[in-house]
């Protein structure tokens, strides 16, 4: 197992994290001061502005969890690995990749969350049957319902179930 594989594993747990205490110590351990996450609906430095992005995201998603997707592919400074996001056990809702960037001292200085489509790669999914097709054109998740239906922002401001 690499430096990497070990970050890898760290970050998904951190995302899974519910007790504030522990998520904040993984935080501290895992980012350095002035870390920085970056996404499509978040721009954030900081263990205070990650801890809260975190815990909204817990909020805005309760009960869904991240997995780890293939292999870590790490060269220097910087590593990329694939994550899945959905119910305990079920299939994922949503799937992408991150990059992390590291120190000197191990600590992630800067995490850009990218998708493979520009967007977060959602699968529509209606009455847990999943369609292949992506959506491209998701301005901001709203949030979730319990058939499991996502409800998305696209670019044209109209809301969606997806």
């Amino acid at each position: 197992m690499s430096d990497f594989d070990a970050i890898a594993d760290a970050y998904i747990d951190m995302w899974n994290e519910t007790d504030t205490t522990a998520r904040r110590a993984r935080i501290e351990q895992l980012f350095a001061p002035g870390g920085r996450y970056t996404d499509p609906l978040a721009d954030v430095t900081g263990h205070d502005q990650i801890d809260a992005m975190i815990n909204a995201v817990q909020q805005q998603f309760p009960g869904m969890h991240f997995t780890l997707i293939g292999p870590v592919d790490a060269h220097h400074r910087q590593a990329r690995f694939g994550w899945a996001l959905g119910p305990a056990g079920a299939e994922s809702l949503i799937d992408g990749f991150d990059v992390l960037e590291r120190d000197d001292d191990g600590r992630v200085t800067a995490c850009p969350r990218v998708s493979r489509q520009g967007t977060y790669g959602l699968k529509c999914v209606y009455n847990r049957q999943p369609s292949p097709r992506r959506l491209s054109v998701v301005r901001g998740i709203i949030g979730a319902d319990e058939r499991r239906r996502i409800y998305l922002v696209h670019t044209d401001s109209r809301v969606r179930g997806c």
